[in-house]
């Protein structure tokens, strides 16, 4: 049966392919998208952590808090391209 469908000539492999393609081009899609998504999760954790740990370096007893938010932004923002920093 599959070596009649391979050597058919009336258009069954192209209704077969074309139909095969949709669930092939959604997978395709929505596994791009979830890389793009895992990117930027790890993007914001990894300038979090960095700023964070800025702050601790940093931190000088007397601080205020302000001080202390200006300097976990300025680090955070640097970690961040520009783009990503926009989305926030």
């Amino acid at each position: 049966m599959l070596g009649r469908f391979w050597v058919s000539k009336r258009g069954n492999f192209a209704v077969a392919t074309a139909v095969a393609m949709v669930p092939l081009m959604l997978g395709l899609a929505a596994s791009i998208d979830l890389i793009g998504t895992s990117d930027d999760a790890a993007q914001l954790q990894n300038s979090l952590d960095a700023a964070g740990l800025a702050m601790g370096t940093k931190y000088q007893p007397g601080m205020s808090a302000a001080d202390l938010q200006q300097l976990g932004q300025t680090f955070f923002a640097a970690n961040m391209s520009a783009a990503d920093a926009q989305e926030l």
